[in-house]
């Protein structure tokens, strides 16, 4: 019994099924995050009509580092339970907080420098060369 449930296992987590999950899922932070990107320019704009580019990435700064730091002390503090069935999901939800705070936050930078993201597969590359550096930009 112990067997079937540990190859049930091994394939939720083996590297295609993780690969697959995780394609999908940017795919779908990508399609979510432009149009929020864009109403978070303008939105920024209008409030601050007079700051320049660099002040606005300030509040964009603030706010990433924000998100990212919350998401990884919950997921932290989760990880202190002893219980053991707390920790996958609490990484698991700090990995999809950090991706998709990732990709708004490059959008938004792209928005601000009136970089046009408009078709899928730029806005995939920008996201992906910015995520993975000079790796990404090789391998994308």
């Amino acid at each position: 019994m112990a067997g079937k449930n540990g190859k049930k296992l091994a394939k939720l987590f083996d590297a295609k099924t993780a690969q697959q999950w995780l394609t999908k899922n940017f795919e779908k932070a990508l399609d979510a995050q432009y149009p929020l990107a864009a109403s978070t320019v303008a939105r920024l704009r209008r409030v601050h009509p007079e700051k320049s580019p660099e002040q606005l990435i300030s509040y964009l700064n603030k706010w990433y580092i924000g998100v990212v730091a919350g998401s990884g002390i919950t997921a932290g503090l989760a990880s202190t339970v002893p219980n053991g069935f707390i920790q996958a999901p609490a990484a698991l939800a700090d990995l999809t907080a950090f991706f998709e705070a990732s990709v708004l936050y490059v959008l938004a930078m792209a928005e601000i420098f009136d970089v046009d993201v408009e078709d899928f597969e730029r806005r995939r590359f920008l996201v992906m060369t910015a995520l993975l550096g000079n790796a990404g930009t090789t391998s994308v």
